[in-house]
C-alpha cells in the first residue's frame, strides 16, 4: 500500500527529502525517526524534508498509512546508517521427525556468485560439521532452551556473509534473525563474563530490559583505513627478521579500506564507493606485509579519510565479531568534502567500535592529532608491540547476541555488570 521511493544506502545526515510511494486508501502518512513523529503528509506530493541531524548516528526512519477513520493500515521502515547485506540469506526449520536430527533449511541470493565456495557453522559457538549448505544437521540440544546458530558463507573474490538465528525455546518451530550484535570489553582481570542467564540483568534499552540469545568470544576482525600508503620499514639489502608479534593470531582477521572513492552510478542518483578488501587471515601474510603492499591506489584524488571511517565503521558493525578499527593517518589535508574527525569518530563511538590510530611517523603533526590518541610505529618494533597491544584488548571482547533489531547507541549496561564496558572510540 505504501513504499519509500526514497532509499538511502549511503551515510545520511542534514536535511534530505523523503518521498513515499502511497497506493488507494491512504488518507496521510506519518514519518517518524527514532520513534519521534518528524512530520505529517495529507496529499501529494507525499515528500517531507527530514532533518536527520548534523551527526553521523545509526538511525531508522518509518512511514505510518493511515486511512479517513485514522486507523493504521500500513507500515514500512528503513534502518539508515546501518549495513546492507549484497547476500540475503533465509532460514527455515525442517519439522520434526522421531529419531532423527532437526535440520535448518537454507536459501540465499547473492550478487557475489551463485553458491558459495565454503561453508561454515556453529551452534551456541561450538562449530558443526557442514555437507549440504542448503541443509544443515543440528546437533541435539534441549529445545526449550534457546540455541543459537552462526552460519558464514564464503564467496568468489574472497566475499562473504554471515546468517544468525535464534532457535528453540517457547516458539520452538520458530526461526528468527533479529538479532543485535554488540560488544562488551572487560575492563577488571578479575571479571567474568556472563552467562546467559547472568546476562539477562545486565543491558537495557531506555532502563528496560532487553533479551540476550547468547555470549560468545569468537573470531576477532580489524578494518585498517589506509589513509595513506604504509612505508617500508625493511631494508632490502639487509636481512632483518619479523617481529612474531607481527603474526596474525589464529582465528583473526584483517581488511582494509582505501580512502579514495570511486565513482558508480545507481538508478537514481550515483554514489562514491570506498574500495574495502576481504577478510585476509594468517594464511596469507604477517600484519606488516599487508600494510606494505596492499595500500596502493591508483586514483589521483584527495583521500577523504573521514568518510572511509564510516565505511569501515560499517564494515566491522556487520562483521559481529570481535573488532576495532586502525586508522593509518595522513599529514596531508583531506578534501574538502570529507568528514571532520570529530563526525567520524562520534559515529564510530554510537556504532559502539573502538578505534585505534597509529602514524608511522616518529612524531605525529598536528593535522594527525584531530584523529584523537596517536600512537607512532616508525619501527617495527613499535609496530609489533602496537599490534600486541591491540591484540590484547581484542582478548577482553565478548560479543553479546540481544533479541530484536536495535539502534547500537540505544542498548546501555546496568550496574549489574561491574567490570565490563561496551566499547566505543572514547574507550580504546
Amino acid at each position: 500500500m505504501i513504499a519509500f521511493a526514497s532509499l538511502f544506502l549511503g551515510l545520511v545526515l542534514g536535511i534530505k527529502p523523503v518521498e513515499i510511494v502511497v497506493g488507494e486508501g491512504v488518507a496521510s502518512i506519518e514519518l517518524l525517526l527514532d520513534g519521534e513523529t518528524v512530520g505529517m503528509l495529507h496529499e501529494p506530493p507525499w515528500v517531507l524534508d527530514v532533518d536527520f541531524g548534523d551527526e553521523l548516528t545509526p538511525a531508522h526512519l518509518e512511514a505510518v498509512a493511515r486511512d479517513g477513520a485514522k486507523k493504521e493500515v500500513a507500515r514500512i521502515d528503513q534502518w539508515l546508517n546501518l549495513p546492507t547485506s549484497r547476500v540475503v540469506i533465509n532460514a527455515t526449520l525442517e519439522p520434526r521427525q522421531p529419531g532423527k536430527p532437526r535440520v535448518a533449511l537454507l536459501s540465499w541470493e547473492s550478487t557475489v556468485g551463485a553458491e558459495p565456495q565454503s561453508v561454515t557453522a556453529s551452534v551456541d559457538g561450538v562449530p558443526i560439521t557442514v555437507t549440504d549448505p542448503r541443509r544443515i544437521e543440528l546437533p541435539p540440544v534441549d529445545e526449550q532452551q534457546l540455541h543459537l546458530l552462526n552460519v558464514e558463507m564464503r564467496f568468489e573474490k574472497r566475499a562473504s556473509a554471515r546468517l544468525d538465528f535464534t532457535f528453540g525455546g517457547l516458539y520452538v518451530d520458530q526461526v528468527s534473525t533479529e538479532m543485535t550484535a554488540l560488544p562488551i570489553r572487560r575492563t577488571q582481570a578479575s571479571a567474568q563474563p556472563p552467562t546467559v542467564e547472568q546476562a539477562q540483568s545486565w543491558f537495557a534499552k531506555n532502563d528496560e530490559p532487553v533479551r540476550v540469545i547468547a555470549v560468545e568470544r569468537g573470531p576477532a576482525e580489524v578494518v585498517v583505513v589506509m589513509g595513506r600508503p604504509f612505508p617500508h620499514i625493511l631494508d632490502p639489502g639487509r636481512r632483518q627478521k619479523l617481529p612474531k608479534d607481527l603474526n596474525l593470531p589464529k582465528g583473526f582477521g584483517v581488511r582494509f579500506v582505501s580512502p579514495i572513492p570511486t565513482q558508480t552510478e545507481g538508478v537514481e542518483t550515483s554514489f562514491e564507493l570506498f574500495p574495502i578488501s576481504p577478510v585476509y587471515h594468517r594464511d596469507v601474510a604477517d600484519l606488516y606485509s599487508l600494510l606494505t603492499n596492499l595500500s596502493r591506489s591508483k586514483e589521483r584524488r584527495d583521500p577523504l579519510p573521514g568518510s572511509a571511517l564510516g565505511v569501515a565503521g560499517l564494515a566491522a558493525y556487520e562483521s559481529r565479531r570481535r573488532r576495532a578499527i586502525v586508522l593509518i593517518p595522513s599529514a596531508s589535508p583531506a578534501g574538502e568534502e570529507d568528514y571532520p574527525p570529530a563526525l567520524s569518530r562520534g559515529y564510530l563511538e554510537r556504532l559502539r567500535v573502538p578505534f585505534y590510530v597509529w602514524d608511522p611517523e616518529p612524531k605525529p603533526v598536528q593535522q594527525v592529532m584531530q584523529w584523537g590518541t596517536v600512537r607512532s610505529v616508525p619501527s617495527l618494533k613499535k609496530l609489533a608491540e602496537a599490534f600486541a597491544d591491540l591484540r590484547a584488548d581484542l582478548d577482553e571482547q565478548w560479543v553479546v547476541w540481544i533479541d530484536g533489531q536495535h539502534l547500537p547507541q540505544d542498548i546501555t549496561l546496568t550496574p549489574a555488570a561491574k567490570g565490563f564496558v561496551i566499547p566505543g572510540s572514547g574507550d580504546p
